[in-house]
């Protein structure tokens, strides 16, 4: 199984629909995750996060360690989420939470995971690739909604290049406390400004872990919205973290529906 987690924006205007649209899709995973953990505080998210977290049976935590702008960091979650995954034995997973996936998610981190210990690799870091497409509305979700958004995909959606990933799960190798973690430690990233992603793969590769790109077995659609400039403040914070980038080109394995096989598909 596995542990979800994420942290959204305030649910302010189109915020509203495409998180909520997001965070339903995940209730709706089929095996359902062991755990879904919505990282957000009242005073800076406000309440929706917390409603929705309940009416969808999720749990709620606090960011616990911000940006002096009020941006969350990685470091913090990413930490917590590990350990409340530990106790579990489950895996972590992190999802942003504008990021609609298809119901097999949690097959598809599973099937990744299982294949490791794998020749040197023995602990790996699952990463996907995006597609994207506009959606306007809050979603029915009723028969068949994911044939018909699919669908507006193909016709009107755009695969996203391969720096931009937005799903990130990880297995440990739990044998080896010293050398086993996948991420030793947990850089302050500040999330959703830019170069953390590729940052995160940099730091998993250097630690000796397999990167594999489950792309072609899962699907994720990313509803687009405005970006943040690049010379933002916390975008230029991050950039000051770490010179060591990588993208899913980078990938030791990719996950194909015949199977796990060596270096980056495409």
């Amino acid at each position: 199984m596995i542990t979800l987690f994420t942290t959204p924006r305030p649910f302010e205007g189109y915020y509203a629909y495409l998180q909520t649209n997001a965070l339903k899709s995940w209730s709706l995973l089929d095996p359902k995750a062991h755990r879904v953990i919505v990282y957000a505080d009242e005073h800076n998210e406000g309440l929706e996060p917390f409603e929705l977290a309940s009416q969808l049976g999720f749990d709620t935590a606090s960011v616990g360690e911000r940006t002096e702008r009020g941006v969350p960091l990685l470091s913090f979650m990413f930490k917590d989420a590990q350990d409340r995954a530990d106790e579990t034995e489950t895996i972590p997973c992190y999802v942003n939470a504008d990021i609609i996936m298809s119901t097999n998610a949690v097959e598809a981190v599973h099937m990744a995971a299982s294949c490791f210990p794998h020749g040197k690799y023995k602990k790996c870091l699952i990463v996907a690739r995006r597609w994207n497409v506009q959606v306007l509305e809050y979603l029915d979700f009723e028969e068949g909604w994911w044939d018909e958004l699919w669908y507006k995909v193909e016709l009107q959606g755009s695969q996203s290049p391969e720096c931009a990933i937005d799903l990130f799960a990880w297995k440990d190798d739990r044998a080896d406390e010293e050398d086993g973690r996948v991420f030793p430690t947990f850089m302050p990233f500040a999330i959703g400004r830019y170069s953390w992603d590729n940052a995160l793969v940099s730091c998993a590769l250097r630690s000796g872990a397999a990167v594999v790109d489950i792309t072609p077995v899962l699907k994720i659609i990313h509803q687009p919205h405005d970006n943040v400039p690049w010379n933002e403040p916390d975008a230029d914070y991050n950039r000051t973290l770490t010179s060591s980038y990588n993208s899913l080109k980078d990938s030791t394995h990719t996950l194909t529906e015949e199977g796990l096989v060596g270096g980056w598909r495409g």
